[in-house]
């Protein structure tokens, strides 16, 4: 994964900001040209940047090789607080190396419970814990929130819930298990639990 983000920054985000700023030239230079202008290849450009910077980050976040995953989570904790006014809570109940797969997993699955809460639940308070299990085989993430909650079956049941068939997928291809808990008016769990030891 880290060597494939290596690549696509190299072999398509360097060309592709290469192309950003030839074109900003020729537009500083002939802001009525029609090719830039009426195309909007800028912005188009500028979106495909962004897009492949996003995939990257899904491949292989370098944040989370950089700092670790503790860090990682009190920043976007902290990021949520300051952008919403949700507050937030980490919780940690272990000391122990998470290999870099599981790793990589709970910071995804994480990530995008956070931008579900942001986007959908009204939630006042949110609180996060990470734990290993009473036979030391499992990490555990707990994502709680305060929030309006939701009709489990129906969301379960609709193919337009990608966030939610995500994590599970995340959390499967790793050996672990996802789990909800929502009831409208009583906010939402998401319950992690990753093998603590890397899968072949």
């Amino acid at each position: 994964r880290e060597w494939i983000s290596i690549e696509i920054h190299d072999r398509i985000i360097q060309p592709l900001t290469s192309l950003f700023q030839q074109m900003q030239t020729v537009f500083s230079v002939d802001p009525t040209n029609e090719r830039i202008v009426d195309g909007k290849l800028l912005v188009l450009v500028k979106s495909a940047i962004k897009e492949t910077r996003n995939i990257m980050n899904d491949l292989y976040p370098s944040d989370l090789g950089r700092h670790g995953l503790v860090k990682v989570m009190n920043e976007q904790l902290l990021e949520l607080e300051n952008r919403t006014g949700i507050k937030t809570q980490l919780s940690m109940g272990f000391c122990v190396t998470i290999p870099h797969s599981i790793e990589v997993t709970l910071y995804r699955i994480f990530h995008e419970a956070l931008l579900n809460i942001e986007r959908h639940s009204q939630a006042n308070n949110v609180s996060v814990y990470l734990t290993l299990s009473d036979d030391r085989t499992l990490i555990e993430l707990l994502v709680k929130d305060d929030g309006q909650g939701f009709d489990l079956e129906t969301i379960l049941n609709n193919s337009k819930s990608k966030g939610i068939q995500s994590m599970k997928r995340r959390a499967e291809v790793v050996g672990g298990e996802l789990f909800l808990d929502s009831r409208r008016g009583k906010g939402t769990a998401i319950e992690v639990h990753l093998p603590v030891k890397e899968m072949n």
